[in-house]
């Protein structure tokens, strides 16, 4: 069983074979649920326990469908617990930021809301890339690459602040790309049999408190 945290956004990984991976953002929903304890003897009251585990999540990237179709964006597809245990193709899961201490990050939420917004401005290409780069090809890890670029950016995301803090978004990507390659050759094929990793070039922004931009400024693009 892979445990996922709360409150958290992740980026899975699976393997496409051939040295190709697909990306998306991930995010966990931890649901309660409440088990019934039938009565120890006559007269006695039934007990309820309540149990967390995550269930479901919601997946934001984009696809082309192993290039059958053209890229299109996937914002907020409900995954299932047991799809997400059962896919062998999926080799990481990397944590880039925990929003616990952040105002959260459920489906409703203004984090949330801002990330999304986010997504859904990126332009999609079929022959550059997801900056609009003409020397590099359109792929998941250019538009992932670019969507952390954009929240980590004071310009893009307006006077409230970014939503990530990553100065170096593309030694972000190199990062989870090394440990791709790691869990390709570690994970048997197993279902479930993933490589959970924390990033260490991207977490979630947080204000300095003074109303001061961060040092690290990003200019944005359309």
């Amino acid at each position: 069983m892979i445990a996922l945290a709360n409150h958290c956004l992740y980026v899975l990984i699976n393997n496409l074979q051939g040295g190709r991976f697909h990306w998306a953002f991930y995010i966990p929903e931890l649901i309660p649920t409440l088990t019934y304890v039938p009565p120890l003897s006559l007269g006695s009251h039934p007990q309820y326990h309540h149990l967390t585990g995550m269930r479901k999540g919601d997946i934001y990237h984009v696809t082309n469908y192993l290039g059958t179709q053209p890229w299109t964006r996937e914002l907020g597809v409900l995954l299932p617990k047991s799809s997400f245990d059962s896919d062998a193709t999926l080799v990481l899961a990397v944590k880039i930021a925990d929003f616990s201490s952040e105002g959260g990050l459920g489906r409703h939420s203004w984090n949330r809301r801002r990330f999304i917004q986010v997504l859904e401005k990126i332009p999609i290409h079929d022959d550059t890339s997801a900056n609009g780069d003409t020397t590099e090809p359109f792929t998941g890890a250019s538009w992932s690459m670019e969507a952390v670029r954009r929240l980590s950016s004071w310009e893009v995301m307006g006077g409230e602040g970014p939503v990530l803090e990553c100065p170096d978004p593309q030694a972000w990507l190199d990062e989870i790309q090394e440990w791709a390659k790691e869990a390709t050759a570690q994970c048997t094929g197993v279902m479930g049999e993933v490589v959970i990793k924390e990033s260490t070039e991207c977490r979630v922004w947080k204000s300095n408190g003074e109303g001061k931009k961060p040092a690290i400024q990003m200019s944005p693009q359309s």
